[in-house]
């Protein structure tokens, strides 16, 4: 048992000082991406988006939630609302009772839109459960039947689309693609949006199989992307960036890569994160909007990409006047 216990300490010895290794290599090239000018012309296209809670739609938020909202939003670059509408049950299906408000706020959307207060804003709900596990099994024709019809019971509802938060889906998973195709199918029909939140893409090779639903590859997501309107990369939470500096530099990155993978007609939006974040470094703010931000702008400086790309914040009800501020300052200009 000794020996065994000396063989495995020298075997996590040597595969932790790889990992530091690997490590300190990924977070120095990560900062050589937060180098660089931004251009003044790197701001936003009047694409972005907010994901917002669940009380929206069982009542907890009213009218002047909504007047505070409006007035937040107006002279921004969010155009696209994900309102949290489920989450999905295990099976696929809805429970109507979570969302008691739901026809009363996107009522109350498309008369800010019909105003004007809010012009060209896209009112979508967010379905979302954990695949896997006890949770959505994506292989079953059933499932993905139910998935679709609970699309089609958020439409009813009012929206304008609807945006799919599955996780964790491994790369190459094709029950994932099958269901997209479904309700793509059926979006297109009823002539609403179809849009997804997704992974970011691995940026070493192999990484996807190490972590599965926590990285795709490029070939994958393409394969998405292919088969909805819009895609939205979760670029947070699992950067492990000690510093801003290395998350920007991680941004600036996913979001090139995520250029060249998801098609030009359909819309990209980068992740950010609009809340604390700890992570594995236990830093407190490494992964922030500003941050984020600069490394969108890193991206696509010099010259903008003539395709709709923005960015999205997560979550309304994290966001502080900072975040906003940072947003308002950095993007919206």
């Amino acid at each position: 048992m000794r020996r065994w216990l000396r063989r495995a300490n020298i075997v996590f010895c040597v595969l932790f000082a790889a990992f530091l290794t690997l490590l300190t290599v990924s977070t120095a090239g990560l900062l050589i991406e937060d180098t660089g000018p931004v251009s003044a012309r790197a701001h936003t296209m009047d694409d972005d988006a907010l994901w917002m809670g669940h009380s929206w739609v069982n009542g907890q938020d009213g009218p002047a939630a909504l007047t505070a909202l409006e007035a937040r939003l107006k002279g921004s670059g969010i155009r696209y609302l994900f309102v949290h509408a489920g989450p999905l049950s295990a099976d696929g299906s809805l429970n109507a009772a979570l969302d008691p408000k739901a026809r009363w706020l996107t009522t109350a959307l498309h008369s800010a839109i019909r105003s004007g207060a809010l012009p060209h804003v896209v009112v979508e709900a967010w379905l979302g459960d954990i695949v896997g596990g006890g949770g959505l099994n994506l292989d079953s024709a059933a499932t993905r039947d139910r998935i679709a019809g609970s699309v089609r019971q958020v439409f009813g509802y009012g929206f304008d689309g609807v945006h799919l938060d599955l996780e964790p889906v491994g790369t190459g998973d094709p029950g994932y693609l099958a269901l997209l195709g479904q309700v793509h199918q059926l979006t297109r029909q009823a002539g609403k949006q179809l849009s997804v939140s997704v992974p970011p893409v691995e940026l070493t090779g192999g990484l996807h199989s190490v972590t599965p639903g926590q990285w795709w590859t490029s070939a994958y997501l393409r394969s998405v992307a292919d088969r909805v309107d819009q895609v939205a990369i979760m670029t947070y939470d699992i950067s492990m960036a000690p510093t801003s500096g290395v998350y920007s530099g991680y941004v600036h990155r996913e979001t090139e890569v995520a250029l060249r993978a998801v098609p030009a007609d359909v819309t990209l939006l980068i992740g950010v994160p609009a809340y604390q974040t700890t992570g594995v470094w236990l830093i407190s703010g490494s992964e922030n909007v500003a941050a984020g931000i600069r490394g969108v702008r890193l991206a696509i400086s010099p010259d903008p990409p003539d395709r709709p790309l923005g960015v999205a914040l997560y979550v309304d009800f994290t966001a502080t006047a900072q975040d906003w501020a940072s947003y308002q300052q950095d993007w919206v200009k």
